[in-house]
């Protein structure tokens, strides 16, 4: 299966690629370069210790001649690129926003995000943090679901509960793209006989979580 991940150049996303049954889809790669413009303070020393910590868990990483970077996936000369890969499925995880003009170009491609979150609760950047903060741990998920032209609004394809036993600041992420791999091989493997279904509300939208917020987040989860 003609396969496309639009993804970012990250230690979690490489985890992620690289524990992709290679033998089931032909994978293409593109890293979005473009960075996320945040007005506050978002950096936490915890940050240098997760990515530590994840660092033990990446395999050899031998999908470079896959990658193609582009510095934001809506332009015109990525849209290009990508229509002629002729996708038959086009993955986004941790990307920015699609465009209308993009969903429109490849309309009868199936584009499916993977969201670190419940949508229905939390959409957009750190949700899973977010969900933390507000000591939410029945919402802690990760999510597959359709893109549309809103932002974590699409139809739902399926939701995964992230393990609370033994969870910390530092194995978050890491415990979100092992479900993360096991929602895009579930969705692989049963594609045609999914039944998605519509969200029951739009969650609130939050932005990058302040690195003041961080130390409760820290001390929630210790509780």
């Amino acid at each position: 299966m003609n396969t496309l991940v639009i993804t970012t150049d990250t230690i979690h996303h490489k985890i992620f690629l690289s524990n992709l049954n290679l033998n089931k889809i032909n994978l293409n790669i593109i890293f979005e370069t473009k960075q996320i413009k945040i007005k506050f303070n978002t950096d936490h020393p915890y940050i240098n210790k997760r990515n530590k910590y994840e660092k033990k868990f990446l395999k050899y990483f031998n999908l470079d001649k896959k990658i193609k970077k582009f510095h934001n996936v809506n332009s015109n000369e990525c849209i290009d690129y990508i229509d002629k890969l002729k996708p038959e499925i086009i993955l986004l995880f941790g990307t920015g926003k699609i465009t209308k003009s993009f969903l429109k170009k490849f309309k009868k491609i199936d584009i499916v995000n993977l969201h670190g979150g419940n949508p229905e609760e939390y959409r957009g950047l750190d949700t899973l943090l977010w969900c933390i903060y507000h000591k939410d741990f029945k919402n802690l998920f990760t999510t597959l679901h359709y893109v549309d032209e809103n932002l974590d609004t699409g139809k739902i394809i399926k939701k995964m509960k992230i393990k609370t036993k033994n969870l910390n600041i530092f194995n978050l992420r890491y415990l979100n793209t092992l479900n993360c791999v096991s929602l895009f091989n579930y969705f692989l493997k049963n594609k045609k006989k999914i039944k998605s279904y519509k969200q029951r509300k739009i969650g609130r939208y939050y932005s990058a979580i302040p690195s003041v917020l961080i130390d409760r987040c820290i001390q929630n989860l210790n509780k």
